[in-house]
């Protein structure tokens, strides 16, 4: 089973808690997250739009993320470029969830999600932060 993920979307995964924007969202983020906790070796197809996470999403529509006024589809994709340049891949990559977890590891710090994820609203919970420091503390 592959699984598509918008490249910022690897970051959110480390900082998932089991809260978002409705029942199904969270259910859907839950699965997904279970799925590449328990099986790493599952292939993942990186793209810069609407992924297997946000097809539950409650502010997904027409044209990608709804979620405000202010472009958010547009906003999601330039964190989506900022997270590809950093981990030197581009949309369409595919890779293990092992392998992208070593990409994260290597190329990513802590202190890049202020620039990564500014303007996202869950960047002030630091759930991010505090799971990329658990995933780099990792063997």
């Amino acid at each position: 089973m592959e699984i598509i993920l918008r490249a910022h979307h690897v970051l959110c995964i480390q900082g998932f808690r089991g809260k978002g924007y409705s029942e199904e969202f969270v259910a859907n983020f839950a699965y997904i997250v279970e799925r590449l906790n328990t099986h790493k070796d599952t292939q993942i197809e990186l793209i810069a739009g609407p992924d297997d996470i946000c097809r539950c999403c409650p502010y997904l529509g027409e044209g990608g993320c709804k979620r405000s006024r202010n472009e958010p589809e547009k906003f999601s994709q330039q964190i989506d470029t900022q997270v590809f340049q950093r981990l030197g891949l581009g949309p369409g990559t595919r890779l293990s969830w092992t392998e992208v977890l070593e990409q994260i590891k290597a190329r990513i710090e802590s202190k890049d999600l202020v620039s990564i994820c500014w303007g996202c609203p869950w960047i002030f919970y630091n759930y991010c932060l505090i799971g990329l420091r658990n995933l780099k503390d990792s063997p």
